[in-house]
């Protein structure tokens, strides 16, 4: 850690400006988030972070998109497992 130090003083010296400021974690999520993924690590090897900045809207703010809320073919599957229900249909019901 001394050798850190050491090397981060030597390098502000060649700045002609250098601030140190306190932003406490609630006013700064981002940085918050990135350190917390930065630090995690998946079995020792630490993980790969990719970051982009985007400078204009990635979507056109004219458009409408509607989801679709249709029933699924999921959904009798979903029931049946979290509850038993099955399907009035008889052949929906066995597949």
């Amino acid at each position: 850690m001394a050798a850190y130090v050491r090397q981060v003083r030597e390098a502000t010296k060649l700045l002609k400006h250098f601030s140190i400021a306190h932003i406490p974690r609630s006013e700064n999520q981002q940085a918050d988030a990135l350190s917390k993924l930065s630090s995690s690590s998946d079995e020792g090897k630490p993980n790969n972070i990719q970051w982009e900045t985007l400078t204009e809207r990635s979507i056109d703010l004219h458009e409408v998109l509607w989801l679709d809320r249709s029933p699924t073919r999921m959904e009798p599957i979903h029931a049946y497992l979290t509850d038993e229900t099955l399907p009035a249909v008889p052949k929906e019901a066995e597949k």
